[in-house]
C-alpha cells in the first residue's frame, strides 16, 4: 500500500496566472521586481515576506527604511526589517487574530522604481481556523496505598498557536461546587497537557465536569465533559480503549489498582474467547487477543475481580468495542494554496488518520527551470518533473505523539525549515506518502509497497 499526496508552494511565487480577489494586485505585472510573497492561509505567528528581485532595489532603500513603506489592514503592530539583501520582512509583536484574512499594501515606489501604475502593490493571506478539543487520557490515584485523592489527566487540542494564559483561563475543572487545581504542560504550542489536582473520592460516586470556552482562544466550539468517579468502597470499569499498532490490544481503565495477587485468566474475555494475554499496569488491564480482531467486539470482565483493596467489582462488567479503525489516509489542509512560509515559522498544515508516520519528499524547481515549469504547468501542476526537478529532502516524520488517538483524524504541522534551504525563485513541490508498514489499519497481506522515484 502507498499513498501519495502532493502539495506544491513556491518559496518565492514566481508570479503565476491565480484566482485573485478584486482588491489584490495581479502579479504577472511585478515581476520585474517581486519575486514571492506571503500568500495562502498561514499560522497565526507567521511573519510577512517581501522578497524582491535582487537586481530592482535602489541602492539606499535599507538605510532609508519608512515603517510606513507596508499598511497591514486590519492592522497590527509589528517589526520591519529587512532579514537578507533583498528580504523585507514584518514580525508582528503579538500572534495575528485566527481565522482572520488580511490584506497589505507595498508603496512599492518608495523601493523601487516602477511605472507610475504599479506604484502600490497589495497583497493578501489568511490565518487557519483557530479550535479546540479535550481529551481525557487517564485516572490515577496519587497514591497506591491511599485512594482518597486521585489526579485527572487529559490534553487540550488547538488547531493553530495559542496563547498559553489564554489556553489555560479557557479550561475549568470543578467537583460539586469546589473549583479543581489545573497544572500544565505546553508542547508545540497547540498540545497542551493538563492535570486536574486533587480529586477527592468521596463515599460515594461522584464526578469532575470539564469546561471549556473556545472564544477565549478565538475558537467557535465550546463544551462539557462529565468524567464519574467513583466513591471510596466502589471499584469499577471507567474506560475502554483500543490500540491498534504496534501489537494490537485492548486497554481497560478501572478506578482502582487490580489486585496483584489475583489470577486474571478466565476473569476477562472476547466475543467469548477466554484465551488473551493480560498485563496489569496499576489501574490499567491490558488484554491482547491470540488472533487480530476486526470490527464490534463484546468486552466481559466478571464480577469476581478485585481491587487491591480488597473490593469486588460492582457487577460483571460488559461493553462493546470497536476494533474498526479508518483506513489510513493523508491529506493537507489547504492543498489549492500556493504560499511563501516565512519567517521562522515556516509550516505547512496537513492531516493523518490510521498512521504512525509518513514520509516526506520535497522536489525543487530551481530558478532557471520555471519559465520551462511553467509552459507545460500551472502552479499545482507535475508535467515533465523529471526535466526541470530533482528531489533534494527525503524524511518520515513519526506521529505517535503523546495523547493522540492516532485512529481518528488529527492535525500536523511540517516545518520547513528543517526541509529546505531557501533559494531566490525556486519553486518546492512537498508530497506525502505512506507505506504498508506506517499503516495502523490491517492491510492485505498481498499488497505491494512502490516508491516513485524522480
Amino acid at each position: 500500500m502507498t499513498q501519495r499526496l502532493a502539495f506544491l508552494f513556491a518559496l518565492f511565487v514566481f508570479v503565476a496566472s491565480c484566482a485573485k480577489k478584486t482588491e489584490v494586485s495581479d502579479d504577472t505585472l511585478y515581476l520585474p521586481y517581486i519575486s514571492a510573497y506571503t500568500s495562502g492561509t498561514v499560522s497565526r505567528s507567521a511573519s510577512v515576506r517581501i522578497v524582491f528581485q535582487s537586481d530592482a532595489l535602489r541602492e539606499d532603500v535599507k538605510t532609508k527604511l519608512n515603517g510606513n513603506v507596508l499598511k497591514v489592514s486590519p492592522s497590527f503592530e509589528g517589526k520591519l526589517v529587512w532579514t537578507e539583501d533583498h528580504v523585507l520582512e514584518l514580525t508582528p509583536s503579538q500572534l495575528m487574530a485566527s481565522g482572520t484574512s488580511y490584506t497589505a499594501t507595498l508603496e512599492l515606489d518608495a523601493l523601487v522604481d516602477v511605472p507610475k501604475e504599479l506604484k502600490t502593490f497589495t497583497f493578501g493571506w489568511r490565518t487557519y481556523e483557530q479550535g479546540i478539543s479535550i481529551e481525557v487520557t487517564g485516572i490515577t490515584a496519587y497514591s497506591m496505598d491511599s485512594p482518597d485523592y486521585q489526579a485527572l489527566s487529559g490534553v487540550l487540542h488547538t488547531n493553530d498557536v495559542a496563547e498559553i494564559e489564554l489556553v489555560e483561563n479557557a479550561l475549568r475543572a470543578e467537583q460539586g461546587n469546589k473549583s479543581l487545581n489545573l497544572t500544565w504542560r505546553h508542547d508545540d504550542g497547540m498540545n497542551h497537557y493538563f492535570v486536574v489536582d486533587s480529586v477527592k473520592r468521596e463515599e460515594s460516586a461522584s464526578s469532575v465536569v470539564l469546561s471549556w470556552d473556545g472564544s477565549i482562544i478565538g475558537a467557535k466550539e465550546s463544551g462539557k465533559l462529565e468524567q464519574r468517579i467513583p466513591g471510596l468502597e466502589e471499584f469499577d470499569g471507567m474506560s475502554t480503549r483500543v490500540v491498534m499498532d504496534p501489537e494490537q490490544h485492548l486497554v481497560v481503565v478501572f478506578s482502582d489498582p487490580v489486585d496483584p495477587r489475583q489470577e486474571l485468566y478466565g476473569l476477562f474475555q472476547l466475543n467469548g474467547n477466554s484465551d488473551l494475554r493480560i498485563v496489569r499496569q496499576t489501574n490499567e488491564v491490558h488484554l491482547y487477543p491470540g488472533d487480530r480482531m476486526q470490527g464490534e467486539v463484546q468486552l466481559q470482565i466478571d464480577g469476581n475481580l478485585k481491587s487491591s483493596y480488597g473490593y469486588q467489582l460492582v457487577d460483571s462488567f460488559e461493553a462493546t468495542v470497536s476494533f474498526e479503525s479508518s483506513k489510513p489516509a493523508v491529506r493537507f489542509v489547504d492543498a489549492d494554496k500556493t504560499l511563501l512560509p516565512s519567517g521562522n515559522k515556516n509550516t505547512i498544515a496537513f492531516e493523518a488518520v490510521s498512521l504512525s508516520a509518513v514520509d516526506v519528499r520535497v522536489i525543487r524547481i530551481y530558478n532557471d527551470n520555471v519559465h520551462q515549469f511553467l509552459q507545460v504547468n500551472n502552479l499545482n501542476g507535475q508535467s515533465e518533473l523529471k526535466r526541470v526537478g530533482r528531489v533534494i529532502r527525503r524524511k518520515t516524520v513519526e506521529l505517535n505523539g503523546a495523547g493522540r488517538n492516532l485512529a481518528v483524524w488529527n492535525r500536523f504541522y511540517l516545518d520547513l525549515n528543517d526541509l529546505i534551504a531557501q533559494e531566490p525563485g525556486a519553486i518546492y513541490r512537498v508530497e506525502l506518502n505512506f507505506r504498508r508498514h506506517q499503516s495502523l489499519y490491517p492491510c492485505d497481506a498481498n499488497s505491494e509497497e512502490t516508491d516513485i522515484q524522480l
